[in-house]
């Protein structure tokens, strides 16, 4: 602040030095003046008045004659008085150098910009190449479909064996019921430890046969486990109902199988197999649990239930199916419509109409979807769909830490709208990208990548829309 007064003064002063001696010596022979004293007249023959400055700026000053010289004070100067004194150079040397600067952060920007995209190219490599590993091993998994879990009908063989035997007990026994039935019945079958199979028939009637089978290392053994069994059956307003029920509370947490102590196996286990008849239009509820469920063509809504036990059907043709599948594989010829959730297991489905599902944890492979599908899939080996239906209206997938791939897209015409997170998205030349967020010149890095185009020729009315997160996505021909 000092500074800046100090150049201020200097200035006044370099402008005072440059006034003409004339102007001052006119200035130093006025008579107006602050003070009320007389002024002291010149005497002939004294020297010229000597004006005295002052950078202070008194209101007036006197000569060495004695007379009174008045000078405006220093804030009486404009800024544009003063600014006209300024050195030139000064101002010349500041702008080139300023220039200079503006050019610096300009070069050092652009080299910023470059490495950003080094960077970003290398992080695309890299999420391509996982991609690829996640790729082959996607396909990997479908050559084992239907063999990642327990085969209960191999499982049964085996102890079939070892009772021929001798080395364990089988006691068995038979349970059979029919019920007739309107259009508007439901048969609800509630069982576990065994497989439920359904067939149709053109009668206005339901039959349940049961066979149940019981393994021990001693026969008495064996036939304690077979009283445990009992199939408990009912008509009401609703419909027919089957359950099997195993002992009572007191038996609720026996357990069963198979255990080895000491080099000694000892052995129990019962097997309640079911096989159904049934009209193909009736309602149909299933929930069973260590066993599997083998299903007909059926148009009637069905809801099915299976923990620890595999799924096998036919069309399935009602608009209102519910499927739940935990810990076992799904194995579906077609669906019209059906709300369909999958844990711990792997789905095979030819094709499906309209497809709202969820997997967890379970591949799951997919023909045609004609018509629309909502699919959400997390962690596990993803989602493939081989084929957009001609029909189809809208495709919404979201994926967390599972791949998603559509395949066999040479002769389709629809829009997509990709978004990836942590992820990458491949495609190959029939798909054209319009818009990308952020942008190939965007000097940003960002978790997030966001790809809008079409396929083929594109079709606003077939929209295709994917969310993924810590996963990829990939579109092949």
């Amino acid at each position: 602040m000092k500074s800046k007064v100090y150049n201020i003064a200097a200035i006044a002063f370099a402008g005072l030095m440059a006034i003409s001696a004339p102007n001052y010596a006119q200035q130093s022979s006025g008579t107006g003046s602050s003070s009320n004293s007389p002024a002291p007249t010149a005497s002939a023959g004294q020297n010229p008045a000597t004006t005295v400055y002052s950078l202070a700026t008194p209101s007036a000053i006197y000569s060495t004659n004695g007379s009174i010289a008045h000078i405006a004070p220093l804030s009486a100067y404009t800024f544009n008085d003063l600014g006209m004194l300024q050195d030139s150079t000064y101002r010349k040397k500041m702008q080139k150098l300023q220039e200079q600067m503006s050019a610096l952060q300009k070069e050092m920007s652009s080299l910023r910009g470059e490495e950003m995209k080094k960077a970003m190219a290398e992080r695309s490599k890299l999420f391509a190449e996982n991609f690829k590993k996640m790729d082959l091993k996607f396909d990997e998994k479908f050559k084992t479909l239907g063999k990642l879990h327990l085969n209960f009908e191999r499982s049964d063989a085996d102890f079939e064996k070892k009772v021929q035997s001798g080395e364990y007990k089988m006691k068995t026994k038979a349970y059979t019921k029919s019920y007739n039935v309107d259009a508007n019945d439901k048969l609800q079958v509630e069982n576990r430890y065994g497989k439920v199979v359904v067939n149709t028939w053109n009668k206005n009637e339901v039959k349940v046969d049961v066979e149940i089978k019981a393994y021990a290392n001693e026969d008495d053994e064996a036939q304690k486990l077979l009283d445990l069994v009992k199939i408990n059956d009912s008509k009401d307003a609703n419909g027919v109902n089957f359950k099997t029920q195993i002992g009572d509370e007191n038996t609720k947490n026996t357990w069963w199988g198979t255990m080895t102590t000491n080099g000694k196996t000892t052995v129990r286990k019962t097997v309640v197999n079911y096989t159904v008849y049934m009209p193909a239009k009736n309602a149909l509820t299933i929930a069973n649990s260590y066993g599997a469920i083998v299903l007909p063509e059926l148009s009637g809504k069905l809801d099915i239930k299976n923990s620890f036990g595999s799924l096998t059907t036919k069309a399935l043709t009602n608009p209102a199916n519910v499927i739940n599948i935990r810990y076992g594989d799904a194995n579906i010829e077609s669906l019209t419509s059906a709300d369909v959730k999958l844990a711990y297991g792997s789905l095979d489905l030819q094709s499906a109409d309209k497809l709202n599902a969820e997997f967890s944890y379970s591949p799951a492979k997919i023909g045609t979807i004609s018509t629309s599908g909502n699919i959400t899939v997390r962690s596990g080996d993803g989602v493939q769909i081989t084929n957009l239906g001609k029909n189809l209206k809208t495709l919404q997938v979201n994926a967390q830490y599972a791949p998603v791939k559509l395949s066999s897209l040479t002769n389709d015409n629809a829009d997509f709208d990709v978004t990836v997170r942590y992820g990458a998205f491949t495609y190959n030349n029939g798909v054209n990208v319009t818009s990308k967020s952020p942008g190939e010149d965007d000097r940003r890095w960002t978790t997030t990548q966001t790809y809008k185009g079409h396929i083929g020729k594109g079709n606003s009315d077939k929209v295709i829309v994917i969310k993924s997160n810590y996963s990829s996505v990939k579109f092949d021909q």
